[in-house]
């Protein structure tokens, strides 16, 4: 599911690319009176579209992400757990248990490759 909320969110950020390009050329096109292969009614059209499937993908990877945490799946690593950053912190989380703490032990614990120790 995690590949999947990656999926998605590459697939919003092209969209919110398209939506800014192409609603900042219709309205300079609109603005200025010039003639295109597109008229400028429907490459705003189509902008306005690329921002709702935006959202719908946003939507999207909101949810994958809902789903890995009451799944408990952790699979991909965050930006800052680095291996120098992986051995220096130590971050409380109830994954192992309620009276077991989840910490940074540079991959030689029981959760692989995210570096995540039990103990």
């Amino acid at each position: 599911m995690a590949l999947f909320g990656s999926f998605a969110l590459l697939i919003a950020l092209a969209l919110a690319a398209y939506n800014l390009l192409a609603g900042a050329l219709a309205l300079r096109l609109l603005a200025t009176g010039q003639q295109a292969r597109i008229s400028p009614e429907r490459l705003a059209d189509t902008a306005r579209r690329a921002g709702i499937a935006g959202f719908a993908a946003i939507t999207a990877a909101a949810f994958a992400l809902v789903w890995s945490v009451f799944a408990n799946d952790f699979q991909l690593l965050t930006f800052w757990s680095t291996p120098t950053a992986r051995c220096r912190r130590r971050i409380s989380l109830p994954r192992c248990g309620a009276a077991r703490k989840a910490l940074w032990c540079c991959g030689r614990g029981c959760w692989g490759h995210t570096g995540l120790c039990c103990g």
